[in-house]
């Protein structure tokens, strides 16, 4: 049985009352955005990243919106954007529901799409997430782990979802909440059960290894654009530190299998 949701009202009836309403008779308490500045913010990231070199991927937890959503991935009909991955990170499961079928439309748009699931992954969350992962198909749902205690439920999900997980390892490099400090990642051997989860048992692997990631929540503290960059070097150069500190396990999986770093804050995009 599937778990009771309070379902957003369909989105015609949302224009029908708000559309042509002088921002005055809206009722309150309101958020009001000019769409023309989100959608030159989210191009100058896309812009941005492109420039670097480095892939993208854009936070929902804030505005909880599939419109915004797309305009952070380039949309479903951008040229620039035709062929590049979706990818997305969302802090609570229904973010990830409400986001299924804006997903969907961005496969048949011809684009990769991944959704992480942004917290150290709760055993009682799995059914529910495997369920969503279904209806997204292989490759598309990834997880953080900190704690060998998760483990159970990363298999759990392969046996549910009747495919493995992308995993992110989280990495703490500095603000304590989550993750392992970069040189004890493989704490409880970790990092170890990991990679043997992800070779394939009876022909099914349990877990995908992707990467590693890191995020630095002391960024919001910062006063300026220097001290931001500095808490993101800081995340990059913990994530390398856990990486070189795991050579040996991650070498294990081939050549073939690259390890992902993760990176950034909202601060940081300034």
């Amino acid at each position: 049985m599937s778990i009771p949701q309070r379902l957003s009202p369909p989105i015609e009836e949302l224009r029908q009352f708000y559309v042509g309403k002088d921002i005055n008779d809206v009722p309150k308490p309101a958020a009001i955005l000019d769409v023309a500045i989100a959608r030159r913010h989210c191009q100058s990231m896309l812009d941005a990243t492109r420039a670097l070199g480095v892939g993208f991927r854009a936070h929902v937890k804030t505005h909880k919106t599939t419109q915004l959503a797309l305009l952070q991935a380039g949309g479903t009909s951008s040229p620039t954007s035709s062929t590049e991955p979706a990818h997305f990170i969302a802090s609570t499961l229904p973010e990830i529901q409400h986001l299924v079928p804006t997903l969907l439309a961005l496969r048949s748009a011809g684009r990769p799409v991944t959704i992480l699931y942004g917290i150290p992954l709760p055993p009682s969350h799995v059914p529910r997430l495997a369920a969503l992962a279904r209806s997204l198909g292989p490759g598309a749902v990834a997880v953080m782990l900190d704690h060998p205690a998760q483990l159970p439920a990363l298999a759990l999900f392969a046996q549910l979802a009747g495919f493995p997980a992308g995993v992110y390892v989280k990495v703490d490099t500095g603000y304590h909440r989550a993750g392992l400090p970069p040189g004890a990642l493989n704490k409880g051997g970790l990092v170890e059960q990991v990679v043997g989860m992800e070779e394939a048992a009876a022909g099914k692997g349990e877990a995908e290894l992707w990467g590693v990631y890191a995020h630095s929540s002391l960024s919001y503290k910062d006063e300026g654009p220097g001290a931001a960059m500095d808490n993101l070097a800081g995340e990059i150069e913990g994530c390398l530190e856990a990486v070189r500190a795991n050579a040996g396990v991650l070498a294990k999986r081939g050549k073939e299998k690259e390890v992902g770093i993760s990176v950034g804050a909202s601060p940081q995009v300034t």
